[in-house]
């Protein structure tokens, strides 16, 4: 992480602005000792970045904040739920009113399983928020943007035979609406939270959508 970081700010002072963070297909096992200790293995991130054609009349500073997201796992037959304890919309709150703007959230590869009973359990994966301010607004704490957290919930279509999954209905809608409101989207989480019911071969996924607007002066 300490390297991607230092990827993040030798980019932005040569006036890159970071998009997104994507993992690639590149992945790296855990070595036998780390297994048995409990390590998770590592992905390569890709960093999209915007650069200037010309020389930049601003700069842009960010900070990677690390937010663990815990899920609560109660598994059953035929049917099973799991459902994630944080709070996005008072976390993104806490840093938009100290004047920056989310860019993206990015899982790691750190990750945990706590068993809290016969049938339950609790999960703890680490998220990456990265946040964006102008760097010569880096002491100004005053708000630039307001936030909202819309939560999605996706249905998968799982079709045994041919061996592949469809998705039924679209958020383009949401992201329409919003956008017609002045709302940019920041980014899509994807969290464990499922649901499924008995024999059925459908299976409901939250995704949430990160909307940011600029605040009217």
């Amino acid at each position: 992480m300490a390297q991607l970081i230092q990827q993040v700010k030798d980019m932005s002072s040569r006036g890159g602005r970071l998009v997104c963070l994507e993992s690639s297909l590149s992945t790296k096992s855990p070595s036998f000792l780390g297994s048995l200790q409990g390590k998770a293995g590592s992905a390569d991130v890709d960093l999209l970045f915007q650069m200037p054609v010309q020389s930049p009349s601003t700069l842009y500073t960010y900070q990677a904040v690390n937010i663990p997201i815990v899920s609560k796992v109660k598994q059953g037959f035929p049917t099973g739920k799991i459902q994630t304890e944080c709070d996005f919309s008072e976390q993104l709150q806490s840093f938009l009113t100290e004047g920056w703007k989310l860019v993206d959230i990015f899982y790691d590869s750190e990750f945990s399983m706590k068993a809290i009973g016969r049938s339950r359990s609790r999960v703890s994966q680490n998220s990456v928020w990265f946040f964006e301010k102008e760097l010569d607004r880096i002491n100004d704490k005053s708000p630039q943007y307001e936030g909202a957290v819309i939560e999605y919930w996706h249905t998968v279509k799982y079709r045994s035979l041919k061996g592949r999954a469809t998705a039924e209905g679209s958020w383009n809608d949401v992201v329409v609406e919003m956008g017609q409101q002045g709302w940019e989207l920041a980014c899509l989480v994807k969290l464990r939270d499922q649901t499924s019911q008995p024999f059925s071969s459908k299976l409901k996924m939250k995704i949430l959508l990160i909307f940011q607007r600029k605040l009217l002066r």
